[in-house]
């Protein structure tokens, strides 16, 4: 602490501990000056002119704290929007820098360790790739100063990564009276979600079935004897349609007279 005959002023923050202080006074104004320390006021005069304290009043007496920067606090209200195989995450600054400014902020999932960082203390949010599809992930934020890590923040709520399904293979069709039944393999990939619907299209025509998510075939009707067709197969899941499936082999329907 320093005994110095001026108007109480906001505590100094120092990256490191003083070698030397001395301090100078004027006609209410006060310079207070350390070697072997970075000084860091607090306050729009302490910014404008680090170091010093204007507007005192004369003959009063005045203590100056100094103290060490500490490391920044943890960062509040992280949330995350999922993307396909990413994350959005986003948070509010910590209350306290601990002193020193925050240069840098890093993310990182749970599970995976996977992670993004900022390099700025203005940017609040960054994108997390990497990530697998249809796995919960939550994301903790740090604040980072000239002293170190701050505490680790609260994690986020989960969010599960997902995307469209692939396409499914093996579309095959048996011709029918005006009609053709057709039966495909799932994709590879759901996309991270469970799929909730095939649909199969006719070429020519754009004759159409549809089956639920468990559903492996359907039958298109309304069909013209005699003309060729081919079908393709496509998933839904949440996210909306995936790719359509290669085509089948064409088929014939016809008209079969009872015996």
């Amino acid at each position: 602490m320093l005994g110095l005959w001026f108007r109480q002023g906001n505590p100094w923050a120092l990256s490191h501990a003083p070698a030397r202080r001395t301090h100078a006074r004027s006609a209410g104004a006060a310079l207070i000056a350390f070697s072997g320390a970075q000084l860091q006021g607090q306050g729009a005069a302490a910014a404008a002119y680090p170091g010093s304290v204007f507007d005192l009043n004369l003959n009063t007496h005045y203590t100056f704290a100094v103290a060490p920067a500490t490391v920044p606090g943890h960062a509040t209200g992280v949330s995350a929007i999922a993307f396909d195989s990413s994350a959005e995450v986003s948070w509010t600054a910590p209350e306290s820098d601990g002193g020193s400014v925050v240069t840098a902020y890093t993310v990182t999932s749970s599970p995976g360790s996977k992670t993004c960082a900022t390099d700025s203390a203005t940017s609040t949010s960054c994108v997390v790739d990497g990530l697998d599809n249809g796995t919960e992930y939550s994301f903790t934020v740090v604040a980072t100063n000239s002293v170190g890590d701050g505490d680790v923040s609260v994690p986020s709520s989960s969010v599960t990564p997902v995307t469209n399904p692939g396409a499914p293979t093996g579309a095959s069709a048996t011709a029918g009276n005006a009609s053709a039944s057709v039966s495909w393999t799932a994709p590879s990939s759901t996309g991270g979600a469970s799929i909730t619907a095939y649909t199969v299209t006719s070429s020519p025509g754009g004759k159409t079935c549809t089956t639920n998510g468990a559903g492996r075939s359907c039958s298109v009707t309304a069909l013209a004897n005699g003309r060729s067709y081919t079908f393709t197969v496509v998933a839904t899941n949440s996210v909306g349609k995936g790719s359509a499936s290669a085509a089948s082999s064409p088929v014939t329907p016809k008209w079969v007279p009872r015996p």
